[in-house]
């Protein structure tokens, strides 16, 4: 069967394709899809989403869609992450995917976001330690892996997107930075189950850690995949992301920086390099697979 998974975040929109042996499990892609649609711009100050980003969402979720005809999949798991499930407008922009292309979009609560961050991570990398993160555009997902086993998750409404927003919409000042790392560092100490987990490496999910192993390992364009797995030392990703937050805009983007997250890069960040502080962590661990690759090893389960 081939069957096809979306993630809708906050910044990007995601689809792989995948053609599925269901007397054995294995599996190949066949696609895999990514726009920067930046659904979340402006909901911090409107609490809705804007027109425009609606346009280019859908515009990317009838790429998609030709693509699943395409490719004649059998089944489609599509899924809205924080940007949609926070907006005032939710229910009228479901209607208009619904109708402007034929896909049912679910929205998921952020500990079942958390759990398929787990699932993604436990099948693609060899840690059964670990603090595992995903920053998207609008939360940031935390999930203390211990044996081998999930034992706490949490959601905070801390992301890419909406931090940059409010905290950097008159620009990068030191007194906005101080806000913002003051800021994180306050909802980490909320999640008490941290203390549990002092020293342990963290594993960063998402777009921002991946390039900030980009810049920290000085590999312009690296694959995803290429840097899957990849360890960064503490110090190393405390080093790159004080550099990002020196430069320019422009700048970044010379420095490897994919275009549309030059903007965003440093609150995007900011979550990962906080917590490696507070737990003392070593190291941080880049891992590429995600909530996608969660619900195809969910689907894979169950077949």
């Amino acid at each position: 069967m081939i069957l096809s998974i979306i993630d809708l975040g906050s910044n990007s929109a995601r689809m792989d394709i995948a053609e599925i042996n269901e007397a054995t499990g294995n599996y190949r892609y066949l696609a895999r899809e990514r726009r920067l649609v930046r659904l979340s711009d402006g909901m911090s100050l409107s609490g809705g989403l804007a027109p425009e980003s609606v346009d280019r969402t859908i515009a990317a979720l009838r790429e998609f869609k030709a693509q699943i005809d395409e490719y004649g999949c059998d089944d489609v798991i599509a899924v809205a992450t924080a940007a949609v499930r926070n907006a005032d407008n939710k229910d009228e922009f479901l209607a208009d995917v619904k109708r402007e292309t034929g896909i049912d979009i679910r929205v998921i609560k952020g500990e079942h976001e958390a759990e398929y961050d787990f699932l993604g991570v436990i099948g693609s990398l060899d840690t059964e330690e670990c603090v595992i993160t995903d920053t998207g555009g609008g939360s940031t997902e935390f999930i203390l892996l211990s044996g081998g086993e999930a034992l706490a998750r949490t959601s905070i409404p801390v992301g890419a997107v909406n931090m940059t927003e409010r905290f950097f919409s008159l620009g990068e000042s030191r007194e906005a930075f101080e806000a913002l790392s003051d800021y994180v560092r306050s909802q980490l100490d909320k999640i008490h189950w941290l203390d549990d987990a002092l020293g342990l490496p963290v594993v960063g999910m998402g777009g921002s850690v991946y390039n900030l192993a980009v810049v920290a390992q000085n590999r312009p364009g690296a694959d995803r995949g290429a840097l899957h797995g990849c360890e960064i030392s503490s110090g190393d990703a405390v080093s790159a992301f004080e550099a990002l937050a020196e430069m320019s805009e422009n700048e970044r983007l010379g420095a490897g920086i994919e275009k549309g997250r030059e903007d965003t890069i440093v609150a995007g960040l900011m979550p990962n390099i906080c917590l490696l502080d507070k737990l003392g962590s070593d190291r941080l661990i880049i891992c590429s697979a995600g909530l996608k690759e969660g619900i195809l090893y969910e689907f894979l389960e169950n077949i």
